[in-house]
């Protein structure tokens, strides 16, 4: 090979090198491997003789930038979980008022925290309660 070809291929490799690593700069990175949060309340039973709203609250999550909650509900009896609540929250709990758990009902949430990029592979476990 001529000095010449060698001079072009070692150009356009480097010229490459420099796109790869420009391209990679411009990535943000993601939260991959956050924390999981932790369930705090509600996890059992709900009782609204005392008190008018629900207090979902759960621990906070080193990096996370924002958290996603996910609240379900059940009928006695059946099977199938309908989706009541899913909001974007910046804090680790989230306030709702009484109308939206009607007694007799089994309930279950999660959440999901999200870096700053907005990826999440953090989902907290799922927790489960009874309104009466």
């Amino acid at each position: 090979m001529s000095k010449q070809r060698i001079c072009l291929v070692i150009g356009v490799l480097l010229a490459l090198s420099l796109v790869l690593v420009s391209v990679a700069a411009a990535v943000p990175p993601t939260e991959k491997n956050l924390q999981k949060a932790r369930l705090l309340t509600p996890t059992k039973t709900v009782s609204f003789d005392l008190v008018n709203e629900v207090t979902f609250d759960w621990t906070d999550v080193r990096n996370a930038g924002s958290y996603r909650v996910f609240i379900f509900y059940s009928e006695p009896g059946e099977e199938n979980w309908i989706s009541i609540y899913v909001e974007d929250v910046g804090e680790s709990n989230i306030v709702l008022s009484k109308d939206y758990f009607p007694p007799g009902n089994d309930y279950s949430w999660y959440v999901i925290a999200y870096g700053d990029s907005g990826y999440s592979d953090s989902f907290s476990r799922t927790a489960y309660f009874t309104v009466v």
